[in-house]
């Protein structure tokens, strides 16, 4: 049988869901440099991690910034949701909070209940 070795200097993610991308939080952190104000993320997209980061590093106070992130698999925890996020992003606070696939629903109770 064949083996293959996989070696590499990728940082993993503190939930262990894939590698961190520092080349996106370079991109985050020029595109706020460059005057984006709105950040648009969530939870399926893994990349609240390094949106945090970039935040954190862009030299840009948090208050000239509106951050939106979504939930998508822990609707019906919608409190855990939000917590995980704010940890994940390093941040206290979101601007806005948004159901990422309210379709999710099977009718309109299953949607109010989240």
């Amino acid at each position: 049988m064949h083996r293959q070795s996989f070696t590499s200097n990728a940082a993993y993610k503190p939930d262990g869901k894939g590698p961190f991308d520092q080349s996106l939080v370079d991109i985050l952190k020029n595109a706020i440099g460059g005057g984006f104000s709105h950040i648009d993320c969530a939870d399926a997209y893994g990349t609240e991690e390094e949106l945090g980061v970039a935040i954190r590093e862009c030299g840009v106070p948090r208050e000239r910034l509106f951050i939106t992130t979504k939930v998508q698999d822990n609707v019906f925890n919608i409190p855990q949701a939000i917590d995980d996020s704010l940890k994940k992003l390093q941040l206290s606070y979101v601007d806005m909070y948004l159901i990422h696939a309210p379709f999710f629903a099977k009718n309109d109770e299953d949607l109010q209940k989240a």
